[in-house]
């Protein structure tokens, strides 16, 4: 019987190994604000290394923006693209639930953006009372709102956690708790089986 829970221990570990080396991410859902955008809808995701506290661009992993426009073809522009890039400046923070922009003091800006080829651009950007929100298309602007209103939130709430990825620690014990449940549960009946047996015999 041994053999059976050492052979279950072992399959658990198999299963997690390969993704004890991969870090935890987060995606984020990038919030639509229809009175900031001049009528267009915004909508897409960032996803983060898993980093809690303040972000620097390294921590975002991949991300992706689409913007529709009444009467334009809607367009999208993701990391994945040519020229495509993402900067973060300032304190940008990111929490298992939400990423915000503070209020900046006069002499720092807090700003993020994703930007592409041909003027594709989405920005956010504080700079003590000079606040400015843009959505830019290879056509031309579609919104470039100064002090906008952001949903009443302050911080700006840029985008909220729509999935997370659990750490590959918190994988590892599970499957391994899973599989020791498992081999206690056949070891009792084993053992029951066996005292059944005993008592016949006698």
């Amino acid at each position: 019987m041994r053999r059976y829970i050492i052979a279950a221990a072992a399959f658990a570990a198999l299963l997690v190994a390969p993704h004890i080396t991969e870090a935890g991410s987060i995606i984020y859902s990038i919030q639509n604000y229809p009175a900031d955008q001049s009528g267009a809808t915004l909508s897409g995701t960032i996803t983060t290394d898993g980093i809690i506290g303040k972000l620097a661009t390294s921590d975002i992993l991949s991300w992706s923006w689409t913007i529709t426009s009444p009467g334009v073809t809607a367009f999208t522009l993701s990391s994945s693209d040519t020229s495509a890039q993402a900067f973060v400046d300032g304190l940008v923070v990111a929490s298992q639930s939400n990423i915000t922009i503070a209020a900046s003091s006069p002499t720092a800006a807090n700003s993020l953006g994703f930007q592409g080829a041909a003027g594709a651009e989405l920005d956010y950007f504080r700079f003590g009372t000079s606040n400015s929100y843009q959505g830019f298309l290879p056509t031309g602007a579609v919104w470039v709102t100064p002090s906008p209103v952001m949903g009443q939130t302050n911080p700006w709430v840029v985008a909220v956690a729509a999935q997370s990825v659990p750490e590959p620690s918190c994988l590892a014990l599970g499957c391994l708790g899973a599989a020791c449940s498992i081999a206690g549960v056949l070891s009792r009946k084993f053992r029951a089986r066996r005292e059944a047996v005993n008592k016949a015999q006698e």
